[in-house]
């Protein structure tokens, strides 16, 4: 019997080292981690995964906003011309001092040399003709000679869509190093920003690095870029590649990108003959 209760006893005494033990261990520092907290953080792990991410394309907005900003920026610029102008037509006397005050302002305002030249010719025979150097004349006279300069009726719009299925192809000619490559990069930017599709085709196979260069706008919008890998590659085989991939692609519009070429150069000129013809065969 007494066996027995000193075994409860010393089973009572563990107990109650255990349990006494268990109250008095101290939580970690911080305290327990919450499951709410827990939960919290889970919720705005999920929250920051749905979150959609910026789009890596440099692309602009639509054309029709820009132009209207473009006319805002050019009417001050105009304003001033027209102003100045204005102000020398208004002389009680039109003279030769008058007239090369014209030709001065125009010059300053990157008419250009030629239609500056051409504008003022044209006036001062005007005047001689009809015999009058009334003020109000002569600006009538001036709106006149500028309208028919910047030719009103021109149309200017770049023709890009192709017909019968298949893709329209702009081929983008000129001397060495005016920018073609840039401006195609340009005009594809423009192009994105209105919703067309579009492919270009790296035909300057002889200037170093112009296919990359011409890459590097592409992917700058989204745009896939046909490219030779060969240093000096054909540039026809090229330009056919580009158009054919566009065609089976249902892409609407192929910019070509070619190597500086003077016209006095036979050779050149007859391998941009060739380019010609062979974008024909694939898309006429």
């Amino acid at each position: 019997m007494w066996i027995i209760l000193a075994v409860v006893l010393g089973v009572l005494v563990i107990a109650g080292v255990i349990f006494a033990f268990t109250r008095g261990a101290k939580a970690p520092r911080g305290g327990y981690p919450s499951t709410r907290d827990a939960d919290d953080t889970q919720a705005e792990d999920t929250s920051e995964e749905t979150e959609q991410p910026a789009s890596r394309y440099d692309i602009p907005d639509p054309s029709a906003g820009r132009l209207v900003r473009l006319r805002a920026r050019l009417a001050r610029s105009n304003n001033m011309l027209g102003k100045g102008l204005l102000a020398l037509l208004s002389r009680d006397r039109i003279d030769q001092d008058v007239w090369d005050e014209v030709e001065e302002t125009l010059l300053m305002a990157d008419l250009g040399a030629e239609p500056t030249t051409r504008l003022v010719e044209a006036l001062q025979k005007r005047v001689r003709v009809e015999g009058t150097d009334n003020p109000a004349a002569v600006k009538k006279m001036l709106h006149e000679e500028l309208l028919e300069i910047i030719g009103p009726t021109m149309d200017r719009e770049l023709k890009t869509e192709g017909t019968d299925g298949n893709p329209g192809v702009v081929l983008v000619v000129g001397v060495n190093g005016v920018g073609k490559t840039t401006t195609v990069g340009k005009i594809a930017r423009v192009m994105v920003a209105d919703g067309n599709s579009l492919l270009l085709g790296a035909a300057d196979t002889f200037r170093a690095a112009a296919s990359e260069q011409l890459t590097t706008w592409g992917d700058r919008v989204g745009v896939k870029t046909v490219r030779s890998e060969k240093e000096g590659a054909d540039p026809a085989s090229v330009a056919f590649d580009a158009v054919k991939t566009a065609k089976a692609e249902g892409i609407g519009t192929v910019l070509v990108d070619t190597a500086g070429r003077l016209q006095n150069k036979a050779g050149l000129m007859d391998q941009l003959g060739k380019i010609k013809r062979v974008i024909e065969k694939e898309a006429p």
